[in-house]
């Protein structure tokens, strides 16, 4: 079960950073500030989920930030779709 939620945890923060990535390569103001604050939390969190934890923890969190990734990059892609 910790590393289900260390996984939840990395994922999260990992895809908030690719996510604030792309805001603010596209200048979307009001979210640079929201998703800011909601990384600080996540980190803070997922720092002290795996300093309590050894090597499995960061294998999960391992996994959980190579997802996050793809996932919030695709996510960003369909929410803020161009029209051409």
């Amino acid at each position: 079960m910790p590393y289900l939620i260390v996984f939840a945890v990395v994922f999260t923060v990992i895809g908030l950073r690719a996510f604030q990535q792309k805001v603010v390569q596209a200048n979307h103001y009001p979210l640079m500030g929201l998703v800011g604050m909601l990384i600080y939390a996540g980190e803070g969190s997922a720092i002290l989920l795996i300093s309590k934890g050894g090597l499995y923890h960061v294998v999960a969190g391992a996994i959980g930030a190579g997802m996050g990734v793809v996932v919030a990059v695709y996510t960003y892609n369909r929410i803020f779709r161009k029209v051409v």
